[in-house]
Protein backbone atom coordinates (compact mmCIF):
# COMPACT_ATOMS: atom_id res chain seq x y z
CA UNK A 1 0.00 0.00 0.00
CA UNK A 2 2.74 2.44 0.80
CA UNK A 3 4.09 1.18 -2.29
CA UNK A 4 1.29 2.64 -3.85
CA UNK A 5 0.98 5.52 -2.62
CA UNK A 6 4.06 7.06 -3.35
CA UNK A 7 3.57 5.94 -7.15
CA UNK A 8 0.47 7.26 -7.22
CA UNK A 9 1.29 10.55 -6.13
CA UNK A 10 4.04 11.12 -8.94
CA UNK A 11 0.98 9.76 -11.76
CA UNK A 12 -1.11 12.59 -10.28
CA UNK A 13 1.47 15.31 -9.89
CA UNK A 14 2.18 14.29 -13.62
CA UNK A 15 -1.13 15.01 -14.51
CA UNK A 16 -1.77 19.01 -13.86
CA UNK A 17 1.36 20.96 -13.71
CA UNK A 18 1.01 24.52 -11.80
CA UNK A 19 3.33 27.05 -10.74
CA UNK A 20 1.36 26.41 -6.97
CA UNK A 21 2.13 22.69 -7.05
CA UNK A 22 5.32 20.74 -6.65
CA UNK A 23 6.62 19.34 -9.53
CA UNK A 24 7.99 15.58 -10.16
CA UNK A 25 9.70 15.13 -12.59
CA UNK A 26 11.06 11.40 -13.06
CA UNK A 27 10.21 8.39 -10.40
CA UNK A 28 12.01 5.24 -10.82
CA UNK A 29 13.70 2.26 -8.74
CA UNK A 30 16.67 1.52 -7.33
CA UNK A 31 18.95 -1.94 -8.11
CA UNK A 32 17.76 -2.79 -4.39
CA UNK A 33 14.24 -2.22 -4.89
CA UNK A 34 13.85 1.00 -3.42
CA UNK A 35 11.60 3.61 -5.04
CA UNK A 36 12.57 7.22 -5.49
CA UNK A 37 11.51 10.40 -7.20
CA UNK A 38 13.04 13.72 -8.42
CA UNK A 39 11.10 16.72 -7.44
CA UNK A 40 11.97 20.71 -7.70
CA UNK A 41 14.35 21.50 -4.53
CA UNK A 42 12.58 24.55 -3.03
CA UNK A 43 13.88 27.18 -0.50
CA UNK A 44 11.67 28.74 2.23
CA UNK A 45 9.13 27.26 5.06
CA UNK A 46 6.29 25.57 5.68
CA UNK A 47 3.11 27.73 6.73
CA UNK A 48 3.13 25.66 9.86
CA UNK A 49 6.03 27.34 10.46
CA UNK A 50 5.56 30.32 9.94
CA UNK A 51 2.23 30.56 11.80
CA UNK A 52 4.72 29.50 14.94
CA UNK A 53 6.32 32.62 14.39
CA UNK A 54 3.68 35.38 13.62
CA UNK A 55 0.57 36.37 13.11
CA UNK A 56 -0.19 37.42 9.83
CA UNK A 57 -1.95 40.52 8.67
CA UNK A 58 -5.28 40.35 6.25
CA UNK A 59 -2.93 40.97 3.42
CA UNK A 60 -0.80 38.29 4.19
CA UNK A 61 -3.60 36.09 4.46
CA UNK A 62 -4.68 37.08 1.16
CA UNK A 63 -1.60 36.64 -0.71
CA UNK A 64 -1.19 33.08 0.56
CA UNK A 65 -5.40 32.67 0.05
CA UNK A 66 -5.30 33.04 -3.78
CA UNK A 67 -2.29 31.22 -5.12
CA UNK A 68 -3.17 28.42 -2.46
CA UNK A 69 -7.02 28.46 -4.11
CA UNK A 70 -5.06 28.87 -7.52
CA UNK A 71 -2.86 25.51 -7.46
CA UNK A 72 -6.29 23.67 -5.56
CA UNK A 73 -8.17 25.07 -8.30
CA UNK A 74 -6.17 23.38 -10.74
CA UNK A 75 -5.79 20.25 -9.22
CA UNK A 76 -9.86 19.80 -8.70
CA UNK A 77 -10.24 20.27 -12.48
CA UNK A 78 -8.04 17.28 -13.39
CA UNK A 79 -10.22 15.29 -10.74
CA UNK A 80 -8.22 15.50 -7.97
CA UNK A 81 -8.72 16.06 -4.35
CA UNK A 82 -6.16 16.96 -2.14
CA UNK A 83 -7.36 15.02 1.16
CA UNK A 84 -4.63 16.25 3.36
CA UNK A 85 -5.26 20.57 3.16
CA UNK A 86 -2.74 21.59 6.39
CA UNK A 87 -0.52 24.29 6.87
CA UNK A 88 2.10 21.56 6.73
CA UNK A 89 1.58 20.73 2.93
CA UNK A 90 1.56 24.11 1.96
CA UNK A 91 5.42 25.20 1.27
CA UNK A 92 6.18 29.03 1.25
CA UNK A 93 8.97 29.60 -1.58
CA UNK A 94 11.19 32.82 -0.69
CA UNK A 95 11.57 34.90 -3.38
CA UNK A 96 13.50 38.77 -3.16
CA UNK A 97 11.27 41.76 -3.37
CA UNK A 98 7.80 39.60 -3.86
CA UNK A 99 5.64 37.89 -1.46
CA UNK A 100 5.98 33.65 -1.03
CA UNK A 101 5.78 31.37 -3.92
CA UNK A 102 2.97 28.89 -2.55
CA UNK A 103 3.48 25.56 -3.55
CA UNK A 104 1.28 22.87 -2.92
CA UNK A 105 2.89 19.34 -1.54
CA UNK A 106 2.11 15.67 -0.65
CA UNK A 107 -0.53 14.49 -2.69
CA UNK A 108 -0.21 11.29 -1.40
CA UNK A 109 -3.43 10.07 -0.06
CA UNK A 110 -5.03 12.05 -2.88
CA UNK A 111 -8.16 10.77 -4.76
CA UNK A 112 -8.87 10.93 -8.12
CA UNK A 113 -12.44 11.87 -8.83
CA UNK A 114 -14.91 11.88 -12.02
CA UNK A 115 -11.96 11.21 -14.27
CA UNK A 116 -13.27 8.96 -16.91
CA UNK A 117 -14.81 6.66 -14.41
CA UNK A 118 -11.10 6.90 -12.13
CA UNK A 119 -11.52 6.67 -8.53
CA UNK A 120 -8.74 5.77 -6.70
CA UNK A 121 -8.84 4.67 -3.22
CA UNK A 122 -5.91 2.97 -1.44
CA UNK A 123 -7.95 3.46 2.37
CA UNK A 124 -8.64 -0.05 4.16
CA UNK A 125 -12.42 0.02 5.96
CA UNK A 126 -12.38 2.29 8.90
CA UNK A 127 -9.67 4.31 8.21
CA UNK A 128 -9.11 7.84 9.19
CA UNK A 129 -7.45 9.17 6.22
CA UNK A 130 -6.09 12.81 6.56
CA UNK A 131 -5.52 15.16 9.95
CA UNK A 132 -7.92 15.47 11.98
CA UNK A 133 -7.62 18.95 12.85
CA UNK A 134 -8.20 19.66 9.27
CA UNK A 135 -10.88 16.65 8.60
CA UNK A 136 -14.36 17.10 7.00
CA UNK A 137 -17.20 15.88 8.65
CA UNK A 138 -17.80 13.18 6.23
CA UNK A 139 -14.32 12.26 5.72
CA UNK A 140 -14.49 11.38 9.60
CA UNK A 141 -17.98 9.67 8.98
CA UNK A 142 -16.52 7.86 6.16
CA UNK A 143 -18.93 9.35 3.56
CA UNK A 144 -18.38 10.30 0.22
CA UNK A 145 -14.98 12.79 -0.49
CA UNK A 146 -15.27 15.51 -3.44
CA UNK A 147 -14.01 19.23 -4.02
CA UNK A 148 -15.97 20.47 -0.68
CA UNK A 149 -13.64 17.93 1.59
CA UNK A 150 -10.88 20.53 0.35
CA UNK A 151 -12.93 23.40 1.05
CA UNK A 152 -13.34 22.39 4.48
CA UNK A 153 -9.88 22.00 5.21
CA UNK A 154 -9.47 25.10 3.69
CA UNK A 155 -11.59 27.05 6.06
CA UNK A 156 -9.50 25.66 8.72
CA UNK A 157 -6.60 27.03 7.83
CA UNK A 158 -8.30 30.22 6.89
CA UNK A 159 -9.54 30.16 10.48
CA UNK A 160 -5.88 29.74 11.32
CA UNK A 161 -4.34 32.18 9.59
CA UNK A 162 -6.89 34.84 10.68
CA UNK A 163 -6.77 33.89 14.24
CA UNK A 164 -3.32 31.89 14.86
CA UNK A 165 -5.46 29.16 16.44
CA UNK A 166 -7.53 26.22 15.43
CA UNK A 167 -11.28 26.09 14.99
CA UNK A 168 -11.95 22.80 16.65
CA UNK A 169 -8.92 21.91 19.38
CA UNK A 170 -8.84 19.57 21.72
CA UNK A 171 -6.33 17.48 24.02
CA UNK A 172 -7.71 13.93 22.58
CA UNK A 173 -8.51 12.89 19.01
CA UNK A 174 -12.39 12.86 20.18
CA UNK A 175 -12.66 15.82 21.29
CA UNK A 176 -11.13 17.46 18.16
CA UNK A 177 -13.45 14.83 15.76
CA UNK A 178 -16.71 16.12 18.09
CA UNK A 179 -15.79 19.65 17.52
CA UNK A 180 -15.61 18.97 13.39
CA UNK A 181 -19.39 17.16 13.98
CA UNK A 182 -21.45 18.85 16.21
CA UNK A 183 -19.64 22.38 17.66
CA UNK A 184 -20.31 25.37 15.30
CA UNK A 185 -17.51 27.76 14.47
CA UNK A 186 -16.26 29.76 16.95
CA UNK A 187 -16.11 33.76 16.92
CA UNK A 188 -12.50 34.57 15.53
CA UNK A 189 -11.03 36.17 19.21
CA UNK A 190 -11.17 39.95 19.74
CA UNK A 191 -7.48 40.42 18.66
CA UNK A 192 -7.99 39.45 15.13
CA UNK A 193 -9.19 43.18 14.16
CA UNK A 194 -5.48 44.24 15.36
CA UNK A 195 -3.96 42.12 12.45
CA UNK A 196 -6.67 43.84 10.03
CA UNK A 197 -8.96 40.77 9.82
CA UNK A 198 -12.57 42.25 9.30
CA UNK A 199 -15.20 41.05 10.90
CA UNK A 200 -17.21 40.41 7.74
CA UNK A 201 -15.24 37.08 7.24
CA UNK A 202 -17.29 35.74 9.61
CA UNK A 203 -19.81 34.46 7.47
CA UNK A 204 -17.35 33.12 4.65
CA UNK A 205 -15.84 30.69 7.45
CA UNK A 206 -19.10 29.40 8.55
CA UNK A 207 -20.02 28.49 4.91
CA UNK A 208 -16.48 27.10 3.95
CA UNK A 209 -16.83 25.04 7.73
CA UNK A 210 -20.64 24.24 7.41
CA UNK A 211 -21.01 20.02 8.57
CA UNK A 212 -23.02 19.49 5.71
CA UNK A 213 -20.96 19.28 1.92
CA UNK A 214 -24.14 20.78 0.29
CA UNK A 215 -23.96 23.55 2.30
CA UNK A 216 -20.26 25.33 1.50
CA UNK A 217 -19.11 26.25 -1.29
CA UNK A 218 -19.06 24.77 -4.47
CA UNK A 219 -15.76 26.00 -6.18
CA UNK A 220 -12.72 27.96 -4.98
CA UNK A 221 -13.64 30.66 -7.24
CA UNK A 222 -16.65 32.20 -5.49
CA UNK A 223 -14.27 31.58 -1.94
CA UNK A 224 -12.27 33.93 -3.89
CA UNK A 225 -14.87 36.48 -5.01
CA UNK A 226 -16.70 36.71 -0.94
CA UNK A 227 -12.44 37.34 0.42
CA UNK A 228 -11.62 39.85 -2.09
CA UNK A 229 -14.97 41.78 -1.54
CA UNK A 230 -13.52 42.40 1.96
Amino acid sequence: EAVERFRQEARLIARVRHQNLIDIFDIGELSDGRLYYVMEYLSGQSLSSLLEKKRLSFREVMQIMRQLCAGLSAAHKAGIVHRDLKPDNLFLVEREGEPPLVKLVDFGIAKTVGVEGESMKLTRTGTLVGTPYYMAPEQINGGKVDVRTDLYALGVILYQMCSGQLPFGGDTLGEVLVGHLQKPVPPLPADSVQWGIPAEIGPILAKLLAKAPEERYENLGDVLADLDRL
